[in-house]
């Protein structure tokens, strides 16, 4: 038999028109059994930062991110009424870009346009601090919203003008943290490492950054990782364990939640750009991407991802099977077991729940 006749029956099943593949990937998804996450995509950002590598738009009209709302994403969430209307996600996870760049009213409009909402259990939103209000936080409690990521990155004003970032003043962040730790709901705060000069200059600032939130602003968790587009060392990333390690050890209400934190590990922790979590409340909570390898796909989850614009298109994945909306072509994703296998070890050496 020749080798071209032996190709995988189940890679010749794929149909080959859009509207087909699509339907071929609702059936994929509704039939695996894996915890099912909802995740809209919202692109816009008041600003693109330089360091910037989501799915993401720098625009300065407001009123394009809300034109995008009603008359881009509202109609997709109707489009797939069919799949949202089957089952009730475990979670759902607004991402971006900046999705608190649309106004609550919008938001609101959002949230009511997906089938069984309010019985999504857990619910998740990133938010920027120079976006974020008090009419967004009342509309995430009144929708038992259960976590909100408030991204940071860094207090140091000129790595802020540098990288064509939004400056927020340590006295902001005060108010804001008590605005947060007054809402109840579960916040985090992102923090990324060599935004500066990309080395170990930028290690004073950092730690001052990181020290400061830990002992004023106390957030849920803390969010820490390495500036992407900087150059990655095991040096860098073994010093910026060795911070976390001692900041933790000054702020022992803050625990590492997703990793041991081994100099051993630095090496695996450069190549799959990993994330660590410091928590100091609620230490069982978790979403998807709770792993310190957020970047790459998660085992135990199927996404179904809606927002995609002209140019940005967030993909779904069914257990294996990746979709691209508007594609007929599909990937097979390769899930790491040594990184979910880590990761739940560490939370069975922590008593928590997997």
């Amino acid at each position: 038999m020749l080798l071209i006749d032996q190709l995988d029956s189940k890679i010749m099943e794929y149909p080959t028109n859009v509207e087909d593949s699509e339907k071929y990937f609702k059936k994929k998804y509704l039939e695996s059994t894996n915890k099912k996450v909802l995740y809209i995509h919202t692109p816009y950002c008041p600003s693109k930062c330089k360091y910037c590598i989501c799915k993401s738009i720098g625009e300065r009209n407001p009123e394009v991110a809300n034109d995008y709302a009603v008359n881009q994403l509202i109609p997709q969430i109707k489009k797939s009424q069919d799949i949202l209307s089957s089952i009730i996600f475990d979670e759902v996870y607004f991402g971006g870009g900046t999705p608190t760049y649309i106004p609550a009213k919008l938001l609101k409009r959002v949230f009511d346009s997906i089938p069984n909402f309010k019985l999504i259990k857990k619910k998740c939103i990133e938010a920027s601090p120079n976006t974020i209000t008090n009419e967004h936080l009342d509309l995430f409690k009144e929708y038992k919203f259960s976590f909100i990521s408030v991204g940071i990155q860094s207090l140091q004003q000129d790595v802020c003008k540098w990288q064509n970032r939004f400056y927020l003043s340590k006295e902001q962040l005060l108010v804001m943290s008590k605005i947060l730790k007054k809402s109840g709901i579960y916040f985090n705060y992102d923090l990324i490492c060599y935004m500066g000069r990309g080395d170990f200059r930028d290690i004073k600032g950092f730690r001052e950054d990181l020290y400061f939130i830990m002992e004023y602003c106390k957030p849920s968790s803390i969010n820490i990782h390495q500036m992407h587009q900087s150059t990655y060392t095991l040096e860098k990333m073994q010093k910026l364990i060795e911070i976390l390690r001692k900041a933790i050890e000054d702020y022992p209400h803050y625990e590492c939640i997703n990793s041991r934190l081994l100099d051993s590990d630095a090496y695996n922790d450069i190549i799959y750009q990993s994330q660590y979590r410091l928590v100091c409340e609620n230490r069982n909570f978790s979403h998807y991407m709770w792993n310190k390898c957020p970047e790459i796909p998660v085992k135990g989850y199927d996404i179904y991802a809606i927002g995609n614009t002209d140019n940005i298109f967030p993909k779904s994945n069914a257990d294996s099977l990746v979709y691209r909306p508007g594609s007929t072509k599909f990937k097979e994703v390769v899930f790491l077991d040594a990184i979910y296998d880590e990761y739940i070890s560490i939370r069975l050496e922590k008593g928590l729940d997997i």
